[in-house]
């Protein structure tokens, strides 16, 4: 483990970023877990990669990366490597690796006058029949039994396109605009506790601004109450993250 090549991923750390400057340490040589002593969060030598919490090795992932950006069909790393096709979008996404736009045909099918349907992929080199074959397979899955001889309805197709592309960026401002307060107002913490609370609107929040409760945030659909011992900050995908406070 090399903790001088490695930086704070937290967008709202004073130190994040920075690299070599030795405020990186060792948490967990077991786990592989670094610290920065700064803000107190650990993380992964891979955190930020498209390797971050993935379950296959680095080596495979490289490979099939590798050939997706060298036009590798989909389905041909599929029955290489035998790992599943949303996986393989998932790496290809994360990697950034743009492909040629990929078409995929379902066959809503059910049992004769069944009320609910399987979607099942139909695959040209299997024809309808491989299709059905994997519907009897999936009704088992999902009700533990199917009937082989039963006519099968064939209620509708579904086309779906897809490809990979970059996950958007938000743009993070040098310092964090401070949050404006839109009104107080009294809220019981508990049956028997009241107190003047700060209301804030989700939308006038800015990515890094950081403080404590009690408050309360409002947005079109939802409302978030922060409790007094917690304290909010709002990260860099606009996620409101929440921190228990620590006494002493």
């Amino acid at each position: 483990m090399n903790p001088q090549a490695i930086f704070c991923h937290n967008s709202a750390c004073p130190v994040s970023g920075k690299v070599g400057c030795g405020n990186i340490g060792v948490h967990s040589k077991k786990q592989q877990r670094y610290v920065c002593p700064e803000c107190k969060q650990t993380f992964t030598e891979n955190k930020g990669t498209a390797f971050y919490r993935l379950r296959y090795s680095v080596e495979v992932v490289t490979q099939v990366i590798t050939l997706l950006a060298y036009g590798c069909p989909v389905q041909a790393i599929v029955v290489a490597f035998g790992i599943d096709e949303r996986t393989v979008a998932t790496w290809q996404q994360r990697a950034g690796v743009r492909g040629e736009p990929r078409e995929t045909l379902f066959i809503s099918m059910r049992y004769y006058q069944q009320n609910y349907e399987q979607d099942i992929e139909y695959r040209s080199e299997e024809g309808l029949r491989g299709a059905i074959g994997r519907f009897h397979e999936r009704h088992h899955q999902f009700y533990g039994y199917h009937f082989e001889d039963e006519t099968i309805e064939l209620v509708h197709l579904k086309v779906s396109i897809s490809e990979a592309a970059q996950r958007p960026k938000i743009n993070l401002g040098a310092t964090p605009e401070a949050p404006q307060r839109n009104v107080s107002r009294l809220v019981y913490e508990s049956a028997t506790h009241a107190a003047q609370m700060p209301v804030y609107r989700r939308e006038g929040l800015s990515v890094g601004s950081r403080f404590s409760g009690p408050a309360i945030i409002e947005e079109i659909d939802s409302t978030t109450f922060i409790p007094s011992d917690t304290e909010l900050c709002l990260d860099e995908n606009y996620n409101l993250i929440l921190t228990l406070i620590q006494e002493g």
